[in-house]
């Protein structure tokens, strides 16, 4: 298959993503992160640069923000947030991660998944349904759309915290210079 046909099937998976997108959930989850004292974030294989995507993108806008499984992060706490990544909704890896710090430490939890029925989506207090339209075992088993979706679902998900917070990018390293 052309490469041009490809990146239809990803920008159309991608395009398709605005009609399943909830815009409640979406400001919902932007209201737990802006009241949260910490942003975990948890992902495998793929799924997990998506989490470290996310993590990189709050810690920018000045929000407490840890990738679980880094040798940097601190210890969940109640009062803090994990949003989870899994296409599946059944990596053994984050739902383990979440059924323990449900168990232990009950913090708010969030799935982001393809599968709203998955164990993930069950244990957790919200699910964002990203459904990709394309069928990714078509021609290659290693393109997944979810990913791809996802990221795209991530960067506005930081625009509209972005707008909301009205976040000034001036950084200063504790002298009078500004970046």
């Amino acid at each position: 298959m052309p490469m041009q046909i490809r990146i239809k099937d990803v920008l159309n998976s991608i395009k398709n993503l605005t009609n399943e997108i909830n815009e409640d959930k979406v400001n919902e989850l932007i209201e737990i992160i802006l009241n949260s004292n910490s942003i975990f974030t948890v992902g495998d294989d793929f799924s997990q640069l998506l989490s470290t995507l996310l993590t990189a993108k709050l810690v920018k806008l000045g929000i407490n923000s840890y990738t679980i499984g880094s040798v940097s992060a601190p210890a969940v706490e109640k009062n803090d947030c994990i949003i989870s990544f899994s296409n599946s909704g059944e990596s053994k890896y984050v739902v383990n991660t979440i059924k323990i710090a449900n168990q232990k430490i009950k913090p708010k939890t969030v799935s982001i998944t393809s599968n709203l029925n998955s164990p993930l989506s069950k244990n957790t207090d919200m699910s964002i349904l990203i459904k990709s339209t394309v069928n990714r075992n078509e021609v290659c088993p290693d393109l997944n759309f979810f990913v791809l979706a996802s990221a795209t679902f991530c960067y506005v998900l930081i625009d509209k915290i972005y707008q909301r917070t009205n976040y000034n990018q001036t950084v200063t390293f504790g002298y009078n210079y500004h970046i």
